[in-house]
This record gives C-alpha cells, sequence and structure tokens, in this order.
C-alpha cells in the first residue's frame, strides 16, 4: 500500500506539478547536510551537493554495516574524515528497498562533548544526571569516589541510593527539593 501510495504520489508530482519537484529538488541541494536516494540495487538515484563533496570519503554503499548484519531501517552510524571531521549517517530503508542516507556533520557536537570531558576529568568533577521521565540515573567515578566508593559498587544507581546518603537532618529539606 505505501509503495502504490509513493507511485501515485510521484506521477502526480511528476506529471501535474514538474514546478513543484525542481523546487523539492532545489531545497534538497541547499541543505548543509550530505543527501542520498539510493535504489534497491544501490545506485544513486539522486544526491546533493554536499553528498557529492563527501562521497570520496564516504564508507563504501552496500546493504550491510561492519558487522555484515542487515541494515535496519533508521540505523544511525558514524565514520570520520581524513582531516578529523566526524560524520554522522542517518539511514532509512522504504518498503520497496530504496533508501535514502543523511549525512551530517557533528564536528562541533564532538569537540563540545571532549571539552566538557576534560572538563570534568581536570577538574574531577562530580556529575549527577536524573530522567525525572524514566527515573533513570547516571552519576560519573568522581561523584562515587567523594562518597568513598567506587561505581560499581553503587550500581545501579536510583533515587534511593542517593536518598540512602544524605545526612539525616538534612533529609526532610532534600526530599522537599525533589517534590
Amino acid at each position: 500500500a505505501a509503495a502504490r501510495r509513493l507511485e501515485v504520489l510521484n506521477a502526480f508530482e511528476e506529471k501535474t506539478r514538474p514546478d513543484l519537484v525542481d523546487g523539492w529538488a532545489a531545497v534538497v541541494d541547499a541543505l548543509p547536510y550530505g543527501v542520498a536516494v539510493f535504489s534497491a540495487e544501490g545506485q544513486v538515484l539522486m544526491s546533493n551537493r554536499c553528498y557529492k563533496k563527501l562521497s570520496a570519503y564516504i564508507p563504501p554503499l552496500g546493504s550491510r554495516d561492519q558487522s555484515g548484519d542487515a541494515i535496519i531501517s533508521g540505523s544511525v552510524s558514524e565514520y570520520t574524515l581524513p582531516e578529523g571531521r566526524f560524520i554522522k549517517v542517518s539511514q532509512h530503508v522504504f518498503s520497496a528497498g530504496h533508501k535514502i542516507e543523511i549525512h551530517i556533520d557533528i564536528t562541533l557536537l564532538r569537540v563540545a562533548e571532549q571539552r566538557l570531558r576534560n572538563l570534568i576529568d581536570g577538574a574531577r568533577i562530580c556529575t549527577w544526571e536524573w530522567n525525572v521521565k524514566t527515573g533513570d540515573h547516571r552519576v560519573n567515578d568522581y561523584w562515587a569516589a567523594l562518597l568513598g566508593y567506587k561505581l560499581e559498587e553503587l550500581s545501579p544507581v536510583t533515587f534511593d541510593t542517593l536518598r540512602s546518603r544524605v545526612h539525616p537532618d538534612d533529609l526532610a529539606e532534600t526530599e522537599a527539593l525533589f517534590e
């Protein structure tokens, strides 16, 4: 049904709205990301300028990832360019076997993450993250060491892990802050 719907949409665009198709192609070409659409056989059907610039560095196209497993629609992977830029690749496989790949330069994100890791490690900063929606807690080695433990000794970290280590005189005030 999805393949038929796509076929009808393509036919409509090609016959009745060529200006829309041309406009859409211009939008994709102007994106700051590498975008390519492949046939089920792996042939490039369309790519934009950014993808063409990256093409010399893109790992060989195939329907398999590095482990040899089939690509799962919606999969994400990364590669590094020779000059050190980091590229994230999002892939989507359509029911007819066609695939779209989007290559996004995430170098600034990786540099910021590394700077943050350097700051945390250099200053031995304790971190504690709490996802209120899921209840998941993450702490680092420095947080555990501050309490006189190794991180493994506290795992899994829960709100009770924190609560049990708060001084009894501070417990009521601490719990009130989290409500």
